[in-house]
């Protein structure tokens, strides 16, 4: 047994080795090369270089510092980065090179960046100039590493597509450079927001603030995913959705986790979004969050709608007349056949509606 682990270390080595090898001739040897794509299997001993990169892919590396050189020398060139890193705090090493000088990156146009600890952040920091002046595609799924609105300066009629992890002091750095203004992100179709008020006091003038920002910024949007932690204004939220704006007619997919909606909501939802085909609901996060602000679900005991309490199934007058795909599913639902008979209400007056799950029971 002890040999064997001892040949698959060796192995291991031999493959380390040969993987460095490989890298290193592959960027000497082809000096044009467009794509790089690294994976943390293997570790580097030394960055690879190269400054001609347009597309580069990094993920599950044991020491993410080694691939830091590589990217700040490409800086001119890059188009696409793709990036895991261990903290927030490690995207300083991007925008920054190691004499302390700011970088920009004026042709890049997708960054997407994840971390392993995605809620921690020691420090945040400031930029002098926009760093991605070109950007159309923005996914941060980390915290927030900026001190101000960096990474949307000079790109805002540009961008298309923005992912967004937010806790209340984000907000606050965002909302006092005023990113959530009216139409500040006016060619943005995808917008993904997750905002995390745990630990947060109950203000209903915050909550109302915070409902708005989707649409309010992005009033082009067209797919709208909403993942709320610890987020107990409801009412607040459902009529910054419904309310006459450009994003309501607009919006054609909506996805909505850690809300505990009611019934009469979600009519309400389907009713005043014209343009939509594709509504999930799913109020029970993985994160044990919603317990803390949210109370228990009971739809008996909301004001219904007048319209959803006379909803049947007689087709006289279609509900949405685009929509496609209907999920609504969680366990704060008790009464199941009360979300089915729901969903067979709506599906009769949605003629185009193919797929409807209600807490996994398929109509």
């Amino acid at each position: 047994m002890l040999e064997g682990r001892e040949v698959y270390d060796t192995s291991l080595n031999i493959a380390s080795d040969f993987y460095n090898e490989l890298v290193s001739r592959l960027f000497s040897t082809i000096p044009k090369v467009g794509y790089g794509a690294f994976h943390g299997l293997f570790t580097l001993t030394a960055p690879p270089t190269s400054s001609n990169l347009t597309h580069l892919y990094c993920e599950h590396f044991r020491d993410i510092h080694i691939i830091f050189p590589l990217i700040r020398n490409n800086h001119m060139t890059l188009e696409e980065l793709e990036i895991e890193l261990e903290d927030s705090d490690q995207f300083e090493h991007i925008v920054c090179n190691e004499s302390g000088q700011y970088l920009q990156y004026p042709r890049l146009k997708v960054l997407k960046s994840s971390a392993i600890e995605s809620e921690v952040i020691v420090g945040r920091f400031e930029l002098p100039t926009p760093p991605f002046p070109s950007l159309e595609h923005l996914s941060l799924a980390h915290i927030y590493p900026f001190e101000d609105d960096a990474p949307f300066q000079g790109n805002c009629d540009n961008l298309k597509q923005v992912s967004l992890h937010l806790g209340m002091e984000d907000i606050i750095i965002l909302g006092t450079h005023e990113l959530f203004a009216v139409n500040r992100l006016p060619h943005v179709m995808h917008l993904f927001l997750k905002i995390n008020l745990v630990e947060e006091p109950y203000e209903l003038v915050l909550g109302e603030m915070i409902s708005k920002i989707a649409m309010q910024m992005a009033p082009q949007v067209q797919r709208l995913s909403l993942r709320l932690l610890a987020f107990p204004y409801k009412d607040a939220l459902i009529e910054a959705i419904v309310s006459p704006h450009s994003a309501s007619k607009n919006i054609v997919s909506l996805d909505i986790e850690g809300v505990q909606l009611g019934l009469a909501d979600l009519f309400m939802i389907l009713k005043h979004l014209p343009s939509i085909k594709e509504l999930r609901i799913e109020p029970d996060l993985e994160e044990d969050y919603t317990a803390q602000a949210v109370p228990a679900f009971e739809d008996e005991d909301e004001e219904e709608d007048e319209d959803y309490d006379n909803l049947s199934l007689e087709p006289k007058d279609y509900l949405a007349l685009n929509l496609k795909y209907l999920s609504v599913m969680g366990k704060c639902y008790a009464d199941t056949m009360n979300l089915i008979t729901f969903g067979a209400r709506v599906a009769a007056r949605c003629p185009k509606l193919s797929f409807c799950d209600m807490t996994g029971g398929k109509l």
